[in-house]
Order: structure tokens, then sequence, then C-alpha cells
């Protein structure tokens, strides 16, 4: 009888650590959106999204996340760059944005841009000092 509940528990324990970990995460799939002058940015972030506008530039966004933690994300008129992504809570942490110059003596730990989850999950927005972007999930 000893074994047959050391089983039980066992199978238990496996089954809410496999099935945890199938749960997907509500930030995986397609996001798009554009960029604009942050709240508190003032003049500087008005100005950023002004002379994007008045070059030509289009200031949208697109984000592609998949559920094993890797995605592309897309802005403006750069190429397609690959992002690796975790979830932190309310924040989705993109890492891979930018590249160290090989003048860099040491690799210091990459800094994450930050997203964070509206309360209906959504949208995102990733606020970069006087601009943010406002992305939109896709409807699947």
């Amino acid at each position: 009888m000893m074994r047959f509940s050391a089983l039980i528990a066992i199978a238990s324990c496996t089954f809410t650590v496999v099935g945890c970990s199938l749960v997907r995460s509500p930030a995986v799939g397609e996001w798009s959106g554009k960029m604009t002058a942050a709240p508190q940015s003032g003049m500087i972030g008005a100005f950023a999204t002004g002379m994007t506008a008045a070059m030509g530039g289009d200031p949208s966004a697109s984000l592609t996340l998949k559920s094993d933690g890797t995605g592309y994300m897309k802005v403006m008129t750069a190429p397609e760059q690959a992002i690796t992504w975790k979830a932190d809570g309310e924040r989705i942490l993109l890492y891979g944005m930018e590249k160290p110059s090989k003048a860099e003596a040491s690799p210091a730990p990459e800094e994450p841009i930050i997203g964070k989850f509206s309360e209906d999950k959504k949208s995102l927005v990733f606020d970069l000092g006087p601009v943010q972007f406002n992305l939109a999930k896709k409807a699947e």
C-alpha cells in the first residue's frame, strides 16, 4: 500500500510540473503598433516622433514572440531582428536588440528592453525614454 501511495504522489507531482510548463504565456503571438512621444518626455519626445514623420519614416513596430522564448522585432525601417524574451510577472523582457561593439573589452550583461502589459493583456508598452512603442496583440 505504501508503494501505491508513493507512486500516486510522484505521478501527481510530475503532472503538476509538466502541466504548469505547458501553460501558454499571454505574450506569445504577434504584436504591432506605433512609436509615440512618451507622456513625460515633453518636447524631446515630440521632436523625435516629428523628425521620424518628417523624414518619411514609418513609426511602426512589429513583434513576434514564440513560446520557446525566441522571436523577432522590426522597428520602423530597420531590418527585422532576432530576439529572445522572457516573462517576468506583468513585464516582458526583450534581449538581443543591441549588439555590443568589438571595442568593448569585457562583455557586460545585456540590459533588456522592458515592456509592460495592460490589465487585459491585449497591449504592451515599451517605454524607451523620450519615445514609447504601444503594441496591440493581433487576433489569432
